[in-house]
């Protein structure tokens, strides 16, 4: 319970402090998304273009720490165990934000999952909420 109470403080905290600045967030990448390869050869993935983020901030507390970044809307993909997921930019899309999770004393980067959530504030109020 108390790693979800950090979480849900920190991902306000962090948040909180951008409200009003997403305004500056909203960009595309020239050029559009590069093609997906669709006949991908069964070995090691190599990417077709690279592509960048920026950090926001970090928060601690209760011995864990929360780094939120952005960077331009993008094609991904989710993964949970052996499934994937792609998920594709829609029209309303003008930032794509990620958080990470790591456990302060030992560095170990932490799966950010079930229970979790984002807020985005503008003005006080919220503007998107969804699981990171």
């Amino acid at each position: 319970m108390r790693r979800r109470a950090f979480l849900a403080g920190a991902g306000a905290v962090t948040v909180g402090g951008l409200a009003g600045c997403l305004d500056a967030l909203e960009f595309r990448p020239a050029g559009g998304e590069p093609p997906v390869v669709e006949d991908r050869p069964d070995a090691v993935y190599y990417p077709t273009h690279v592509e960048g983020m920026e950090p926001i901030g970090t928060a601690a507390a209760g011995g864990y720490s929360v780094g939120l970044f952005y960077s331009f809307p993008h094609r991904f993909w989710t993964v949970t165990g052996r499934n994937a997921e792609r998920v594709e930019v829609r029209d309303e899309d003008d930032v794509h934000l990620m958080a990470t999770l790591w456990d302060e004393e030992s560095g170990t980067v932490l799966p950010v999952g079930a229970g979790l959530s984002m807020a985005v504030l503008r003005d006080g109020e919220t503007v998107a909420d969804k699981p990171p």
